[in-house]
């Protein structure tokens, strides 16, 4: 019994990321195909490598992750039920490594880690995540960039020379836009710190890596079929309008509002802690604080995506004036821990993620799964900082405070206000171990079963529209079976639940189109989708 305890407490996150990993394959087996998965499945039908070279050379430069898109639908999404999830778990590991080295560190890094990836709000996965084009397009370049810092980070901690380094940056740089800046830019940050602050030997295989990272990214940037799609896909909107975007989208978007949230507890949490409170710092814990509260108070208040009403100037600007303070708080908290900690990874994945979006001002397109990238490299920050406070409850408590708004429920809002209360009383007026045992696992458990509730919503509701796709297919294949007779109409059901899939043929009329290209359906032929 005792050696089963100890197992438990040696491996215990590993044991969690097994389960996680599990739930995430059953979640798997019930995704489909969607949007452009149709498109890139007939690139198997015939001439595979001629298509893939004119898609290169006239529609998009992205040339690596279509070319893996296609030959992973020869197996439709089966392959995918596995592939992805791994893909999910390295992500979520390397995050891990990137924010501590400590070994007991490391499993609520892990831990942390899926709280953190599963509370990714679904208007976000679906179009990034939980599906087989998007999360080749989003996810897996987010995964190539952080193995390529990982590594390159410790080649130059260690001094090992791991020559397949310079491939990793040339294959990160080459699958899509931002994955080729985040590389970039990432390597180039590190090099530059270690050669500049830490003083550390840069060898000539970093300098290849990065120069190979940039020659992968030109694969992209330069692409032919790039250019002419930029040419195509105008926006009429200006570089003011996408700034505005860009920053409601990143501050103010309800989706994103729980990780903003961490953000600014961690500068509260790290500004308290200084060993210097000038008036600039309490200044900051003072606006962090009142904008902290601001935005627990308008949770789940939402008109339309947006958490406030912006267009009365009153609140504009205090929205503004939180927004500067949390900015400057940020950059304040990171300088201290680059040039005093000597951590430089904290400021790093900052840079990159505010970077990855501010590269997308000149886009045209700007949709939800764009913010990926970017919350992925808020992790490190906000996993660091929960690791540091790891032994303050008052930090778990405002976790669970944030977690609560998230999820919409008073009943929670109203626990962990106890629980904060509890813990205030318990310190400062009468000490009492139980009291503090039991706000601990009340803490715990709220976390728990916020994660597990976000987690089997995307099961259920991926389960739920699983049976109309699997209607669809039957359907379809009862037409080719009748000899797919002229004049017939074909009619499918539409998904019970939108959000669980992306661009479905009955939204997007360019999806009808390959879909009946996929499946071999004359493009003559009706299809209709009904409720």
């Amino acid at each position: 019994m005792s050696r089963l305890r100890d197992s438990i407490k040696n491996y215990w996150h590993y044991i969690i990321l097994i389960i996680y990993f599990g739930l995430l394959v059953y979640q798997h087996f019930f995704i489909h195909m969607y949007g452009d998965d149709y498109y890139y499945g007939t690139f198997l039908q015939s001439n595979f490598l001629q298509k893939h070279m004119d898609h290169y050379m006239y529609t998009n430069g992205r040339a690596l992750v279509h070319f893996i898109v296609s030959l992973m639908l020869f197996f439709k999404t089966k392959l995918f039920m596995i592939v992805n999830p791994i893909m999910i778990i390295a992500t979520i590991i390397l995050v891990a490594k990137l924010a501590t080295n400590d070994e007991k560190n490391y499993k609520i890094a892990i831990a942390s880690g899926i709280l953190l990836f599963s509370m990714l709000s679904i208007n976000i996965t679906r179009e990034s995540v939980f599906w087989l084009d998007g999360s080749f397009n989003y996810l897996l370049p987010i995964l190539l960039s952080l193995l390529t810092i990982y590594l390159l980070r410790k080649s130059i901690n260690t001094n090992e020379k791991y020559w397949y380094l310079p491939l990793v940056g040339f294959i990160s740089g080459m699958t899509v836009e931002q994955g080729s800046a985040i590389t970039f830019g990432g390597v180039l940050l590190l090099i530059l710190n270690s050669k500049f602050i830490e003083r550390h030997n840069i060898n000539f295989n970093h300098y290849l890596t990065l120069f190979f990272s940039l020659l992968g990214g030109l694969t992209v940037f330069l692409a032919p079929g790039n250019l002419i799609r930029m040419s195509i896909e105008k926006s009429d909107n200006s570089v003011l309008d996408n700034i505005k975007n860009i920053v409601f989208k990143v501050f103010l978007y309800k989706d994103t509002q729980v990780y903003i949230l961490l953000l600014i507890m961690c500068v509260i949490l790290s500004l308290s802690i200084l060993k210097k409170h000038n008036l600039f710092s309490k200044l900051l814990i003072a606006i962090n604080g009142v904008f902290f509260i601001l935005f627990l108070n308008l949770g789940g208040k939402y008109i339309g995506l947006m958490p406030v009403d912006i267009e009365d100037k009153y609140t504009l600007i205090i929205v503004i004036m939180g927004i500067l303070a949390f900015m400057a708080g940020l950059i304040y908290v990171s300088l201290d821990k680059l040039i005093v900690e000597k951590s430089e990874i904290f400021i790093i994945s900052l840079i990159l993620g505010f970077g990855a979006q501010i590269m997308m001002i000149v886009s045209p397109i700007y949709g939800y799964r764009i913010l990926l990238s970017t919350i992925i490299l808020f992790f490190i920050p906000i996993i660091s900082t929960i690791i540091e406070f790891k032994d303050n409850r008052y930090m778990w408590i405002m976790i669970v405070v944030i977690l609560s708004i998230y999820f919409s429920s008073t009943k929670l809002v109203l626990i962990s206000l106890g629980l904060m209360g509890m813990e205030f009383v318990n310190n400062h007026y009468n000490y009492r171990k139980w009291i503090k045992n039991i706000n601990s696992i009340l803490a715990g458990t709220i976390i728990i079963a916020i994660t597990f509730l976000y987690i089997s919503s995307n099961i259920n509701g991926y389960r739920t529209n699983h049976y109309a796709h699997v209607y669809n297919e039957k359907v379809i294949e009862e037409y080719f079976e009748e000899g797919a007779p002229k004049g017939t109409t074909i009619i499918l059901k539409k998904m019970p639940l939108y959000d669980y899939g992306w661009s479905y043929p009955y939204v997007n009329p360019y999806h009808m189109r390959v879909m009946k290209m996929y499946y071999g359906i004359d493009q003559e032929t009706t299809v209709k989708f009904i409720p």
